[in-house]
């Protein structure tokens, strides 16, 4: 079960304690670890497959003390802020022997703050494997692989933050070093989270020093820099603003390999927020110019030891079964035997969450012809109605098709797709 941590703040240094918080966040498999010191007490949690569980309540001062000592000790030099400072908003990477942590500071109101760490794992199984490892579809996964192996045009990830878009960006980078592991590839990363052998990594400068609008106007003059370069593949990991996307326009065009994420609701969403960040229809519509978009989410998967079935569902699973009702009105599927139900209470092999892992949902776009006409004569207005028309399933589709499976709980579904 997910249980409670000891913490030992009467005699253990603040550091030993923070190695076993985290630790215990790696046998649990959370993403994220949360802090939230008050004047008196700190509270911690893990999310683990999307949701939040308290772990422990400990001495606000003793939380101070472990936090400012991760900081002191695990920061990445020269990159980040490396002393911790409470009265301010902070960034940092922290780097431990079997992760990194990505590190955000917030101040809460009336007092106290808070300390958001992301998980980032040193060792998967993406560096040797691929994209073949991250659970897309079979068709998918083929157009990724044949869309690493042009020479250029653009490959852009969507999705909600913990989505594994960075995960998605490192598979593709390694698909190109197994075609070719002659390419020059280099990506902007701020900073970057993990080393990747046969890539020139450049690192961004953030601080809490710095503005929003300073940190980006370095970001996109690294960016531009690259374009002088003999870059093959430039992989800036987020397509931030206007000038970011101006500055991929020119990499595109010249010549050069991008692939990067954008935050959208979907792949048509994102040729709409392209055209509004003012990149004009009829270069996005130009053949070559887009190679492949993605969107994707993971959904906590049900634990397949104690799912329930749909006859074996209580009232308890209300919304549920309402959610799979109107899936079978809506010509989804006539079948419900394979669907499972998350349990409340979980068992002890999910540790009472009724979740086990996490499944990847995704929908994609190739740059077919039809896709591309509609793109230079109306931009994304009719784009929605062409791009269902030539087959294309939506992200929600293809979770309603994983609950069908019993990959996935009804109430997961609605939750993310409602």
């Amino acid at each position: 079960m997910i249980g409670k941590l000891i913490i030992n703040s009467q005699s253990s240094p603040p550091l030993d304690e923070f190695d076993k918080l985290l630790n215990c966040s790696l046998e649990e498999e959370a993403s994220d670890i949360h802090i939230h010191v008050g004047e008196d007490v700190a509270e911690i949690y893990f999310r683990i497959y999307g949701s939040i569980y308290q772990k422990a309540v400990i001495p606000a001062d003793y939380a101070s003390r472990m936090i400012s000592a991760s900081f002191n000790k695990m920061s990445v030099s020269g990159a980040t802020d490396a002393t911790f400072n409470p009265t301010s908003m902070q960034q940092s990477i922290l780097r431990a022997n079997q992760c990194s942590l990505r590190v955000q500071t917030v101040q809460n109101y009336p007092n106290g703050y808070s300390v958001f760490y992301r998980i980032i794992h040193h060792s998967l199984k993406y560096f040797s494997s691929g994209v073949d490892s991250l659970g897309y579809t079979p068709e998918i996964a083929e157009a990724l692989k044949y869309a690493v192996q042009l020479n250029n045009g653009l490959m852009a990830f969507s999705g909600t933050a913990n989505a594994g878009k960075s995960t998605a960006l490192q598979a593709c980078i390694h698909e190109i070093m197994l075609v070719n592991d002659t390419n020059n590839i280099l990506t902007i990363e701020s900073p970057p989270e993990r080393e990747i052998k046969g890539v020139t990594q450049i690192p961004i400068h953030e601080s809490s020093k710095m503005s929003d609008e300073e940190i980006d106007a370095h970001y996109n003059t690294v960016f531009k820099s690259l374009l002088r370069v003999d870059a093959q593949v430039i992989v800036p990991t987020e397509i931030r603003n206007a000038m970011t996307l101006g500055v991929l326009e020119k990499a595109v065009t010249t010549g050069s390999k991008v692939i990067s994420t954008i935050h959208s609701m979907g792949v048509v969403n994102t040729i709409s927020r392209m055209i509004n960040m003012g990149l004009h229809q009829r270069n996005i519509s130009a053949p070559g110019f887009i190679t492949l978009l993605v969107h994707q989410k993971l959904l906590p998967k049900s634990c397949p030891h104690c799912a329930l079935k749909v006859d074996e569902a209580t009232s308890e699973y209300d919304f549920d079964l309402k959610f799979i009702e109107q899936a079978l009105k809506a010509g989804a599927n006539n079948n419900t035997d394979g669907i499972r139900i998350a349990k409340k209470d979980g068992c002890e092999h999910c540790k009472g969450i009724g979740f086990n892992g996490r499944l990847l949902v995704a929908e994609y776009m190739r740059p077919q012809e039809e896709i591309l006409e509609s793109i230079y004569h109306h931009g994304s207005d009719q784009l929605m109605e062409v791009w269902k028309g030539l087959g294309y399933k939506t992200i929600q589709q293809n979770a309603i098709d994983n609950m069908f499976n019993g990959e996935v709980s009804p109430s997961v579904v609605m939750a993310n797709f409602q």
